[in-house]
């Protein structure tokens, strides 16, 4: 049995690598994220995950692997974590992805327990501290993380903020109504960044990983 869940395991991570994007599925995900989810993606389920996805109508037949501690799930997971262990299974899962992956989607981590959507930041911020190169991760369609690096912003017009759980240095240059065109200090969980407005597109160049959140627009970064 070992054996066999080793080779789905490889088969898996091979798929992810090949497909250049770890999508990972949560326990809250809704009917309004379903339709967002790629339908080619293999997907990692994460604990009750796994009863979300199929409850709406994700079809287990798909190239899917399943990680969790089984405390909101009963489902018999591809991968099983202690239920008495120091890390969340986002995390766990998220020590599976191929280090060449530089891009993740996420679904169903949004607007549940507060501590855990804030654990929840801080495991993807710290992911993103591993990365050798350039590497995002999306919440949301107006909520992503981005590594250290210079990234080009494309928008709707509308409000964006910026928060950093690291202490580190950050630019904003373009069409925006508040520029930073010297590498100015940001500092954790801070109100510096709060609200600015973009006209379309921007950059941002920063030294640690940063969130940025939009209020009712779609973001892009490259």
């Amino acid at each position: 049995m070992m054996t066999i869940m080793s080779e789905k395991k490889t088969k898996f991570l091979k798929e992810v690598l090949d497909y250049g994007c770890a999508v990972l599925v949560g326990p809250l995900l809704g009917k309004n994220e379903l339709s967002s989810i790629p339908t080619d993606a293999p997907l990692f389920l994460i604990d009750g995950g796994v009863e979300a996805a199929f409850k709406l109508g994700i079809s287990p037949s798909r190239s899917i692997f399943t990680v969790g501690d089984g405390d909101s799930s009963d489902f018999d997971h591809d991968l099983k974590f202690e239920v008495d262990k120091d890390f969340s299974d986002l995390k766990g899962c998220l020590d599976l992805v191929p280090h060449e992956v530089n891009k993740i989607k996420l679904f169903g981590f949004l607007d549940g327990r507060k501590d855990h959507e804030l654990i929840n930041f801080g495991e993807i911020s710290q992911f993103l501290k591993t990365k050798k190169s350039k590497s995002k991760a999306y919440f949301s369609k107006n909520l992503m993380a981005l590594s250290s690096g210079i990234w080009k912003i494309t928008s709707d017009k509308g409000v964006f903020s910026l928060m950093s759980l690291e202490r580190g240095t950050i630019s904003i240059t373009g069409n925006i109504k508040y520029p930073v065109n010297s590498p100015k200090l940001i500092t954790p969980l801070s109100s510096q960044y709060l609200s600015n407005f973009t006209e379309g597109e921007f950059t941002i160049s920063v030294t640690e990983p940063i969130y940025l959140f939009a209020d009712g627009i779609s973001l892009r970064a490259e």
